[in-house]
Formats: C-alpha cells, sequence, structure tokens
C-alpha cells in the first residue's frame, strides 16, 4: 500500500512539474518584444569638453552612439553665450540620417562670428533612435579673437662705426638701435649699453673684449657668440640665420675672447619681446700709438634686427 501511494504522488509531482516548465518557455509564435532601451551617446575625443580656439580656427569632436534598436538621426543644437553667461543666440545644424546599433560620428565645424570678441558657444548633441527614444551629451567651445601676426623682421645695415677703448678716461658704451656711441659715466641708463669694451690691455696690444650692461642688469650675461665668414654668412643675415646661429651656439659668452679683425659677433639683444640681434663684423683695430688722449677703437660694421 505505501509502495502503490508512493508511487502516485512521483507521478503526479513528474506531471505537475512538465506544466509548470511548459508555462514558463516562451511561446514562438507570440514573442516578449525586448525592452526598448534608450540610446547611449559619448564623447570619446578630446577628453575634454570644453576646449579653446580661435575665431577663424576649425574644431572637430568625435562621439560614439549606440542603442539596441537601429538608431535613426543624430542633431546637434547650440547656444551662444557672452561673457557674462547671457544667452545671445541659438542654432541648429541640419539633422544627420544614421542607421545600424552602433556609429562613431565626427562633428567638425567652424564657430558662427558674434558680436564679442570673446564668447561660449554650448553644443548639445542628440542620438535618436528608431522608435524616437533619444539620448545626449554636450561640450563647450571658448572663442576667442585670433593673435595679430607677428610683425615682419627687418634686418638694418650699418657701415664704418666705432667704440672706443675701455682706457679712455670718459668710457663709451654703444647702442645698435640708436647707431651711437653713449658715455657710460653720469646718469645715463645702463639698460641702453648694449655693448661696451672692457679689456685691459695697453697700446701696442690692443685686443677689444665686450660685455652687455643692458643684459647683465637683467641677469641675461650670455649674450654673445663669436664666429667668422667661414661658419657664418655676414652678408645674407636674417632675423632666422642670427637666431639660428645664436642658438645653436652650446656656450654663449658673458664677455667676449680677444677680438681681432674678421670676427664676427652676434649679440643677442633685449629691448624687443622677441630676442633681437645684431651682428658685427670686425674691420679694424686702431691703436694710436700713444699721446696723452688715447684713442684706440674698434671700427666695424654691423647689422642689427628689428620688427616692423
Amino acid at each position: 500500500m505505501n509502495r502503490y501511494f508512493t508511487t502516485i504522488v512521483l507521478f503526479f509531482g513528474l506531471m505537475l512539474s512538465g506544466i509548470l516548465l511548459t508555462s514558463c518557455e516562451e511561446d514562438p509564435l507570440n514573442p516578449t518584444p525586448p525592452e526598448d532601451l534608450p540610446p547611449a551617446i559619448a564623447l570619446i575625443s578630446p577628453e575634454n569638453n570644453n576646449f579653446l580656439i580661435e575665431k577663424t580656427e576649425n574644431f572637430s569632436v568625435t562621439l560614439q552612439l549606440a542603442d539596441n534598436e537601429a538608431l535613426s538621426s543624430f542633431e546637434v543644437d547650440a547656444e551662444i553665450f557672452d561673457t557674462d553667461n547671457a544667452l545671445v543666440s541659438s542654432f541648429s545644424e541640419a539633422p544627420q540620417s544614421i542607421s545600424g546599433t552602433s556609429q562613431t560620428i565626427v562633428f567638425s565645424g567652424t564657430p558662427p562670428t558674434a558680436a564679442e570678441d570673446y564668447y561660449r558657444i554650448k553644443y548639445t548633441c542628440r542620438a535618436i533612435d528608431a522608435k524616437g527614444a533619444s539620448a545626449s551629451t554636450f561640450f563647450w567651445v571658448s572663442v576667442v579673437p585670433p593673435e595679430d601676426p607677428p610683425a615682419e623682421f627687418v634686418v638694418l645695415e650699418f657701415e664704418n662705426d666705432s667704440v672706443l677703448t675701455s682706457l679712455v678716461p670718459n668710457r663709451f658704451a654703444f647702442n645698435f638701435t640708436a647707431r651711437k656711441m653713449l658715455p657710460t659715466l653720469n646718469d645715463n641708463n645702463e639698460l641702453d649699453f648694449d655693448i661696451k669694451e672692457v679689456s685691459e690691455s695697453g697700446r701696442g696690444i690692443f685686443a677689444p673684449q665686450f660685455e652687455s650692461p643692458n643684459n647683465m642688469l637683467l641677469g641675461q650675461d650670455s649674450v654673445f657668440v663669436v664666429t667668422n665668414a667661414d661658419r657664418f654668412n655676414y652678408e645674407e643675415a636674417t632675423h632666422e640665420t642670427l637666431s639660428q646661429a645664436f642658438f645653436s651656439d652650446p656656450a654663449p659668452f658673458s664677455k667676449t675672447p680677444p677680438l681681432k679683425v674678421g670676427d664676427y659677433v652676434i649679440v643677442r639683444l633685449t629691448k624687443a619681446p622677441q630676442p633681437q640681434f645684431a651682428i658685427m663684423r670686425i674691420r679694424r683695430l686702431v691703436d694710436d700709438g700713444g699721446g696723452v688722449l688715447i684713442q684706440d677703437r674698434v671700427i666695424f660694421d654691423y647689422k642689427v634686427t628689428s620688427q616692423q
């Protein structure tokens, strides 16, 4: 009796399990529709969603779009704000038709012109799928006016100038831009002293050396490069070639070594915001041979750069 009862219970238990399993299986003729998830959109380049450009520059961003439904369109709205964060105007880009469930979009353009020199644009990018679900992300473009183009460099050329030896009673310095010797005594401004002769050699062995008082005053004392015609083309000197020659030298001097005829002396000047240069071509060393007033001097040609 107990064995018969056990068999019946087991039989009905198996039937009930089959019924439950059958009821949990999906009816192939009436499948359950998948859950409609919203699209996803993310800015993947640049990493920062707030960047700076000039008015005339193009910008470009890369966005990744994905959805479990087919994507339908990509839209962009933009709002322009002034420096006080007040909304000035808005506009929309033409919608872009897309398809598939994953898209990489590169959106680029030039910022629209605004009345102010400085302004910000908030771009809101939107992904929309075939069922109308949408998602958005945004980025900011801060716009600044373009920099003024740098002034062109010119090279001014002069011949037969001179500077006296340090042994004269009233020492003199030289200013390349003003093209004149300046007395170093009294109340003259050392910022005007591009070079000053500082040798201590006597008559008969005059071997001039230069320092740059204006550079030394500003803590920029290594401003001399000594070269010659074998290494530098004086006749074709430009701001670029002078800059290259100066900055390629491994060890500029704070004071030149004793100079001789034929030496070229490149001097970095400090007056301009962008480094300017002068180059001296030593033509003669004049030793007056004695006398009450020593008049030993360096006679040189020179070129000096300037911005127009």
